[in-house]
């Protein structure tokens, strides 16, 4: 007897990767070209060489600017922004 095709839908693969958020920030010209010559040299992405620095400067500056605490939860939900000068 030949088989059929099922007629059960077929749901996407659940993935571990974490839900991302968007940043946009601007730095100095000379320190961009020094990011994407680091991100092309190391075959990573912006996003993960950001990721990675940020993770670090923060633990960093909690441990020396808020005796190792978690910061406090800021009020607005929205941070306040402007364009560079």
């Amino acid at each position: 007897m030949p088989k059929t095709a099922s007629t059960e839908p077929v749901l996407p693969l659940p993935t571990d990767k974490p839900k991302k958020d968007r940043f946009t920030f601007y730095v100095e010209y000379e320190f961009g070209d020094e990011i994407r010559n680091a991100v092309m040299a190391l075959g990573i992405s912006f996003s993960d060489l950001a990721t990675e620095a940020l993770k670090i400067h923060l633990a960093n500056l909690r441990k020396t600017e808020n005796r190792g605490r978690p910061w406090p939860q800021r009020r607005r939900p929205k941070l306040l922004t402007s364009r560079p000068r």
